[in-house]
């Protein structure tokens, strides 16, 4: 095995900004030594998810410093998001009233198609990334209904399937792997664990899944990194194995004596927190904006035959809905990915513009009747996927952190208005729930993407809104964050604060207390 990387008594550092001197720098990572050799697959875990991705933009930088660069595919909530910023750039660039929907999904396909073929041919070893491969691809994870729409169209969870398949196309050297099943429904993700599993193996060994597929694993990868927040979600085919104590890499050399499973079981008691998570009493409500009380007997969603549906689909994302949500009535929102669970949510919201189309009220107001916007969100709080692109797209809009906590009570990106200290106290006791204090100072771009969304947890519960929407907040979390998070909403919902409606795709992610579900 050729030796592709010696990172040797190396610090990573966090990243702080244009307006942070180099100076002051506060280190991340320390990697006292980490060779990688060819035909070595690495699971990384332990740590925090800023450490991690660290990890894997030094991996890119490495690469760029060879002779001749190996060909790097990253599939990672980082990566997602590099590609939701480049859409969100070409759509400011564009004609100003025309409506950019963002790159044909069969575009971007075509890309990574094109650009594997142009590396092959300068490649003495064949591969087998074809277009024959990209539609058993599209078969496996069931892509074929977004071959037709728009990147800005596809969910979250669509989204990452794209990147799985893109990732696996490329004819990568360099597989770059950071959770990469997080946004997959409970269907999905064990076979996309499976695929990418296979295309670790030998690339002539051939694929054992119900979709039969034939020798097909990518015949150019020389090396993969895994990193994951989830120790089970590991590869079977991971050769080698490193994890983060502290602010220290460890590696652990594998065996037929010392198999992953054994290893994983050695590190449990050390990086998780066996002990039960301790949340203390919650903020008090804020005095100046405590919300209007709404009416005991007034549902504070109620949807009557609600149908949605877009030019050119076949059938609508859902037809006839009807359902209410009543004050203490707490619900889990479950479906596949593309089932349309952020359209619910975003047509409570008023950010679904056929919210106007259908007969809908919320907080007690009938969409469409000539309320404000502003009196509905006032009772709403929210948090999403979605809400994180747009923030981390805002720029310095955005603020210092405690400044987007406090934007919360305003229903804004950024403070457009000078806080007062019951604000500032408000934000600061949030933070200190979550033990993120230390972030308080800090710009919200220069935070980790964990750590922005315990930042729009927090943002959505300060007001303790009568109605929390929560679309899968613990995504691309570890284990001790997801913990609290989940004590605190369950804290919330119990002092009957506030009514939730949730979304997560993990059995382990559930609410105690929300009781109700709604499958789309």
């Amino acid at each position: 095995m050729s030796l592709l990387f010696n990172i040797d008594q190396f610090t990573c550092y966090r990243h702080a900004g244009a307006h942070i001197a180099q100076s002051d720098l506060q280190p991340l990572l320390y990697i006292p030594t980490w060779p990688i050799h060819s035909g070595q697959h690495w699971g990384v875990i332990g740590g925090k998810e800023e450490q991690r991705s660290a990890l894997l933009d030094l991996l890119h930088e490495k690469n760029s410093l060879l002779k001749n660069p190996m060909r790097v595919s990253e599939i990672s909530l980082a990566e997602q998001q590099r590609r939701i910023s480049s859409e969100l750039i070409k759509s400011k660039t564009g004609v100003a009233d025309e409506i950019f929907a963002g790159t044909p999904v069969h575009q971007i396909l075509t890309d990574a198609i094109q650009s594997s073929d142009s590396m092959n041919k300068n490649s003495a070893q064949p591969t087998s990334t074809s277009s024959p491969l990209l539609e058993q691809l599209i078969d496996t994870l069931n892509f074929s209904n977004c071959l037709h729409k728009h990147f800005r169209e596809l969910s979250s969870g669509e989204t990452r399937r794209l990147l799985i398949i893109v990732g696996l196309i490329s004819a990568p050297e360099l597989l770059l792997l950071h959770d990469p099943l997080e946004g997959l429904d409970s269907f999905t993700r064990p076979i996309a664990g499976e695929l990418i599993n296979q295309a670790l193996q030998s690339p002539n060994k051939p694929m054992k899944t119900a979709s039969n597929l034939n020798s097909w694993a990518p015949a150019t990868i020389r090396c993969s990194i895994f990193a994951a927040s989830r120790a089970e979600q590991l590869p079977s085919h991971t050769t080698h194995l490193a994890y983060i104590d502290q602010q220290t890499l460890h590696l652990i050399n594998l065996s037929t004596s010392h198999s992953l499973p054994q290893a994983l079981s050695a590190l449990a008691s050390r990086l998780t927190h066996a002990a039960p998570i301790d949340i203390p009493e919650l903020p008090q409500d804020h005095p100046f904006h405590q919300h209007k009380q709404l009416k005991a007997d007034q549902p504070l969603v109620s949807m009557r035959n609600v149908t949605v549906s877009y030019a050119g689909e076949s059938k609508p994302v859902f037809k006839d809905l009807n359902w209410a949500v009543q004050p203490g009535q707490h619900w889990r929102i479950s479906g596949a990915n593309g089932s349309g669970k952020t359209t619910l949510l975003k047509l409570i919201t008023g950010d679904h513009p056929q919210v106007y189309n259908n007969a809908i009220e919320v907080c007690g107001f009938r969409r469409g009747s000539g309320e404000s916007i502003w009196e509905v969100k006032r009772h709403i709080g929210y948090m999403s996927s979605e809400m994180l692109w747009s923030y981390r797209g805002s720029g310095q809009l955005a603020g210092k952190t405690l400044s987007v906590v406090m934007s919360g009570l305003y229903d804004s990106i950024g403070l457009y208005a000078a806080p007062n200290a019951a604000d500032k106290k408000a934000a600061s006791q949030w933070l200190d729930l979550f033990e993120i204090s230390d972030l308080a100072s800090r710009r919200f771009q220069t935070l980790g993407l964990a750590e922005q969304r315990l930042v729009l947890i927090a943002r959505a519960m300060i007001k303790r809104p009568s109605l929390l929407i929560l679309d899968e907040p613990l995504q691309g979390l570890d284990g001790d964050d997801r913990k609290r998070v989940l004590a605190v909403i369950e804290k919330l919902i119990s002092s009957n604060a506030s009514t939730l409606l949730y979304v997560s795709h993990h059995d382990d992610e559930q609410v105690i207390g929300a009781n109700n579900t709604l499958t789309l």
